[in-house]
């Protein structure tokens, strides 16, 4: 509705004659000529007797506007309606005071209560390349950090990113952030830019380090405060705090935590945008045996939900059971990347006998692969150990130990990187 101003002006009342006292006019109401709109020429400024009610273009009856406004809200105790098909003019927000972008008035359409989903711009599906790294090049200085790295981080799976200390999988990982310029290359989540992406946070989800919360915030703050940051509603808070463990501790100021309780938090964090990726450098450090088989059954099942999940971690025995695949990378260039079982090789059988050379010439002849690992000692691919052992029995070679064996991870990933993770 429109608003009025009001000033000061003297009238002389009729109760109080020859006595003057202030009352409020509209300004407008000082500029009109006498008689205008219903008011007569002198005396009360209102045109009417004393209790008489106003009609139609009569003025106001009731005093000044906060008078007038407290008497309209409510007659008898109830909330006075509007008239049928009447609704008063909006009077124009200051540019000063726009309202917040979380207060916005939805779309036409959108459901209350509900975050409106964008269109996926790295997909939850199969044929999808989540990451691409292509051509990835970073020096510092004399120091090439990352050379020429290429690789895919498909979604529904678990890619384990190992390397030794100083081989450039954090740098990498900053990189497809777009928190460190490559010098050469792109690195792009759906074909898009880090940078370029319309939600991030609900696109990404990183875990870069264990730092990075307010030492007086306690848990549930610093997850809160993230979730406004990101637009995200406040019952999402709640949801990650649940999913990874977090509600115990979400009262106590993180300066205590311990860290473990951090990496929960951290991952808390990185889950609160729902992302269809995720990027965890070392998220198991600090956790307990008991978290470990936590963290491995909750990657696997957002795998399963189609996410893609990238993972650098120096614990193989906990990446042999995690990952569907690997990327290997030494001094910053890329040693192997594929299925993790193609990282192994063949099982094989081990066999200790004092007949070494006979029993050697005899499975050769067979189609084994055999290696010479020690005066008595074979190493044989190619053959199962049931049928070596007839083999030996059959022409009388005396065997004192046969062994299969499986090849591990730490065994190849030594092999590939000429020293331990």
């Amino acid at each position: 509705m429109a608003h009025r101003r009001w000033e000061l002006a003297h009238v002389y009342p009729r109760h109080h004659p020859g006595h003057a006292h202030r009352a409020l006019r509209p300004v407008d109401a000082a500029l009109r000529p006498p008689g205008a709109h219903g008011h007569p020429a002198g005396g009360d400024p209102r045109g009417r007797a004393r209790g008489q009610a106003a009609g139609p273009g009569q003025g106001h009856p009731r005093g000044p506007p906060r008078q007038r406004a407290a008497q309209g809200r409510h007659v008898d105790g109830r909330h006075r309606r509007q008239a049928a098909g009447v609704r008063p003019a909006r009077r124009a927000r200051p540019a000063h005071r726009a309202r917040p972008a979380h207060r916005r008035r939805r779309r036409a359409g959108a459901q209350p209560g509900r975050r409106r989903r964008r269109p996926a711009q790295t997909g939850r599906s199969g044929g999808v390349t989540a990451v691409e790294v292509r051509g990835l090049g970073k020096t510092y200085g004399p120091v090439a950090a990352v050379t020429d790295l290429s690789f895919d981080v498909p979604p529904g799976e678990v890619t384990a990113f190992l390397g030794p200390n100083g081989a450039g999988k954090t740098t990498t990982m900053r990189m497809v952030l777009g928190l460190v310029a490559p010098d050469t290359g792109s690195a792009t989540i759906g074909g898009v830019r880090y940078a370029a992406l319309r939600r991030p946070a609900s696109t990404v989800g990183a875990v870069l380090d264990s730092s990075g919360f307010h030492p007086d915030h306690t848990a549930g703050a610093h997850l809160r405060v993230y979730a406004r940051m990101g637009g995200f509603p406040r019952r999402r808070t709640q949801e990650v705090m649940d999913l990874t463990g977090v509600t115990p501790f979400a009262g106590r100021p993180t300066r205590g935590l311990s860290t473990g309780m951090r990496q929960r938090l951290h991952l808390a964090t990185a889950l609160l945008g729902d992302p269809s990726v995720l990027l965890l450098d070392e998220p198991a450090n600090g956790l307990d045996p008991e978290g470990n088989a936590w963290l491995r059954g909750f990657l696997r099942e957002l795998a399963a939900q189609g996410r893609a999940v990238l993972v650098s971690s120096h614990v193989l025995s906990e990446v042999e059971q995690l990952a569907d695949r690997v990327v290997v990378i030494r001094e910053g260039r890329l040693a192997v990347a594929g299925p993790m079982t193609g990282l192994y090789a063949a099982p094989g059988v081990l066999i200790r006998t004092p007949g070494a050379d006979g029993l050697s010439a005899l499975l050769s002849g067979d189609g084994a692969t055999v290696e010479r690992t020690a005066t008595d000692t074979l190493l044989v691919h190619g053959l199962p150990a049931d049928r070596i052992a007839a083999e030996a029995s059959s022409h009388g070679i005396l065997l004192h130990e046969i062994t299969p064996v499986r090849p591990t991870l730490e065994q190849a990933y030594l092999d590939l990187t000429g020293g331990p993770a």
